[in-house]
């Protein structure tokens, strides 16, 4: 759960900056030394003028798009969201939310399927409606990143994370991560 509270931290902080990175997955989180997470890979962000602005450019990568991505309509800050709970289903079950044998099939179960459930035995049930809120197919009705921090679960994490030094989000400067 500290990973995906870290990712969400990091995804804040660039929301925050009116960036949408548009490529998060699992292969561009790092993770550091001391358990810090990083995210990667910046070579498709954008940069919004309003945090409600849309893109419209098909980007990313398939397993990880969203529904509004699939079909060709606007997206915003939101479609990172969608990213972010199939990244949390990956971490929690080390398999991908939607699957298929071909990218046609994939984007059917990204926009009409459900993802399987996460197991109620291993994780928190708050984890699971965590991830089922950021798998809203319906995008006005997804949680924007700083909703999905205030839930009770992000909380006590972000807190025992504070207390243990990890909960600062760190930026890129010139010398590197500080």
């Amino acid at each position: 759960m500290d990973w995906v509270a870290q990712i969400a931290l990091a995804l804040d902080h660039i929301h925050g900056m009116r960036v949408m990175h548009r490529d998060l997955k699992t292969q561009n989180i790092f993770l550091g030394r001391g358990g810090v997470i990083k995210l990667g890979d910046f070579g498709i962000s954008r940069v919004l003028e309003r945090t409600d602005d849309f893109a419209t450019t098909v980007t990313g990568t398939p397993y990880y798009l969203s529904p509004e991505v699939c079909t060709n309509q606007p997206y915003t800050l939101k479609s990172d969201v969608w990213a972010f709970g199939c990244v949390a289903y990956e971490i929690a079950t080390l398999r991908h939310a939607f699957a298929a044998d071909s990218l046609l099939s994939l984007v059917y179960q990204i926009v009409n399927g459900t993802c399987p459930p996460i197991p109620k035995e291993r994780y928190d049930v708050r984890f699971a409606k965590i991830v089922a809120r950021t798998l809203e197919r319906d995008h006005r009705r997804r949680p924007d990143i700083a909703t999905v921090l205030q839930s009770d679960l992000m909380q006590e994490h972000l807190r025992r994370m504070q207390r243990e030094g990890l909960g600062r989000p760190r930026t890129a400067s010139r010398r590197g991560w500080e």
